[in-house]
Order: structure tokens, then sequence, then C-alpha cells
């Protein structure tokens, strides 16, 4: 008869604690929540072989699933990014490293500072092993994230009440659930013969560019700077290759509206500053970071990149991080304050 193993699924709660952002401003980058927690479920393995999980490589803690008072807590998500992931993947890092994607920082020539975010998001090293080498990847069947619609209502009433008072509930409900398609989850698997490096975008849809023009400074307009040569342009923040193939567009001499939800990533244009051409800049060399991740879906197919190598009774370490990419589109303002909830299980693939 064939055993039944349970390994963990992790559920993802936001429950919000509101934070004190003024109306006024372009640009929330935070989102507010309580803490990670773990919740399990059984998962039918259809194999004789024992899948174990332990938040240490102590053999007699390996079992069948994990509590929630073993994890991490996360007291606050806030966006994050995984640009310049190969730089730190070079050095074979023992953690991933994520950046704040909210600078306002950037020297003489508009180049910003990049800064390691300390937290907001959540990651911590655990141990798979099993009692046969083996391939162990995601379930897709049993992997899921959504919008947690009744807390989203919750905050929306808030928001509604004390922030955008122009807007109705089902309007700022509509921006909480879209939050989730910022939802990122990624695994590093840290050791020295097989280290490598996935993210996962549950809700991908087309390629999300690590880099552009922003409002971090949330005055309504996009970030500029004043070059050496006394010259006005916009900031290009981000993973960029190639910067001085940029091209500027001239001043218009006029301010230039934009149209739609103001937001980092929808702003307006200083009318006495060169407008960053994305498109003519792409054609003339530069090169904006597109995001490495692959979907949930189809990951427990033979050709899908991701399977994590465990030999036979032996712990193998993977660092899980979840966290809200700051580059995702749909980090905006009116997110404030979402909810979410999710589950992911892991399941084996094959023998070795």
């Amino acid at each position: 008869m064939m055993k039944k193993r349970n390994l963990i699924a992790f559920t993802l709660i936001a429950i919000t604690g509101m934070l004190a952002l003024s109306t006024s401003m372009s640009l929330a980058w935070y989102i507010s929540s309580s803490n990670l927690k773990v919740n399990t479920i059984t998962v039918s393995m259809k194999t004789e072989r024992e899948l174990k999980i332990s938040t240490s490589t102590d053999l007699e803690t390996f079992k069948d699933e994990l509590t929630y008072e073993e994890l991490n807590d996360v007291d606050l998500f806030y966006p994050v990014s995984s640009m310049y992931e190969s730089e730190w993947m070079k050095a074979k890092s023992s953690t991933p490293i994520f950046y704040d994607a909210s600078t306002t920082l950037y020297d003489t020539d508009g180049v910003p500072f990049l800064t390691p975010a300390r937290g907001g998001y959540f990651s911590q090293s655990l141990y798979l092993m099993c009692d046969d080498d083996v391939w162990v990847t995601f379930d897709p069947s049993a992997c899921w994230f959504k919008s947690n619609e009744q807390k989203n209502v919750e905050s929306a009433d808030f928001l509604q009440k004390n922030y955008y008072k122009d807007k109705s509930i089902e309007e700022i409900t509509s921006g909480l659930d879209s939050l989730i398609n910022a939802l990122r989850v990624s695994i590093l698997i840290p050791d020295a013969d097989t280290y490598n490096y996935f993210v996962f975008d549950p809700y991908k849809e087309g390629e999300t560019l690590l880099g552009g023009i922003l409002d971090n400074n949330k005055d309504g307009y996009y970030d500029v700077y004043t070059s050496s040569d006394g010259i006005s342009r916009e900031v290009l923040y981000g993973e960029i290759t190639n910067r001085e193939k940029a091209i500027y567009d001239a001043p218009s001499g006029e301010d230039i509206l934009t149209s739609g939800e103001l937001s980092c990533f929808n702003a307006n244009i200083y009318g006495m500053s060169e407008h960053f051409n994305k498109e003519e800049s792409i054609n003339n060399g530069l090169i904006i970071k597109e995001e490495n991740s692959l979907e949930i879906k189809g990951v427990d197919t033979y050709e899908s990149p991701f399977r994590i190598p465990l030999k036979r009774d032996t712990p193998k370490e993977i660092v899980l991080s979840i966290y809200i990419e700051g580059w995702d589109l749909d980090c905006t303002n009116i997110n404030m304050g979402a909810n979410f909830l999710g589950e992911l299980t892991f399941k084996i693939l094959r023998e070795m």
C-alpha cells in the first residue's frame, strides 16, 4: 500500500495594520502585515519514499511537517527587487540579496546607489531529506496564491474613510486585490555543487522589466537629476546596462501631465527636464534587465529547470523567500494595506 506523506504548505496571511501615509503621495511602497503563518496539508506522494523537512541539519528534527513557531516572522512586507541577482550569484552567496527599489539616492551622473534591503520579506533556510536519491519540485496542483477578499473589503472601508474619499469601496478593493500579481516566491540552492536560484511569479503575464524611470520622491513627477554639465534629466533606476546609450528627448518647455492614477510608474514630466525615450534607447543598445522568473504551473515536468537534487538520507539546504517585487506594475499606492493568502507544497518529481 502506498504511503501518504505530509510535507509542508505555507499559508501567507497579510493582516492589515494601516500605515499613516498622506493621500497626496503618488507612491506607497509599503503594505502592512502581521507575520508569516504556516498550516499543514496532506499531500499524496504516491511513493514508498519518505520526504521530510526541517529547519536544521539535525537528523532528529526531520519530520513530515513544520509548525508556525519554527518559521521566521515577517512584521512588515514592503516591495524589494531581485535585480542584480547575477552579481551575488557569481559570488555564490549563501543567501539571496534583495535590493531596495525605492531609493532616491544617486551620484552626479544620475546612477542610483544600490542598497540591499534589510527586511520586509520572508526568507529562511529549510532542509529537505529523503530515503532515496530523488529530484524534488513544487506540486503545482497544491500551490496557490489569492487575494483575501474579505480582509481587502475591510481594508478598503478604512482607506475610503481616511485616505481615498473620492473613490468607491469597489475601486479601492479592486486595487487591493491586484497586489497579488506582484507576489514572488524564490528558491536558492546554496551548495557549491548544485548552486542555483529560481524566482517564481504565480501570476506571470509577460516580462517584468527591472529598470526605468520612477517617481520615488513622491512629488507627482518622474525623478530628475542635474548632470555635471548643468542639464536636468530623468533618473534611470534599476538594473540597466550601457547607460551611456540612453537617449533623452529635449525639454518640452511645459510640464506634461499624465492621464490616469498617479503612481511611481505613472507620473508627470517636468517641462524643463530631458525625458527618457525608452524605445529609442533600447534600439540604441541600452539594456533593461528582464526579471528571470518562472511560472509555478508546469514545474513538475521533466522539461522544467526547477528541480532540487536530494541524496539519500542527506539534508539538502534550500533558502525559501517570499517577497513583493518592487518593479511589478501592480506595486502602487492604491494597494496599501492589501491582504493575500497562499500555499506552497513540495513533492518528489522522480528518481535521480
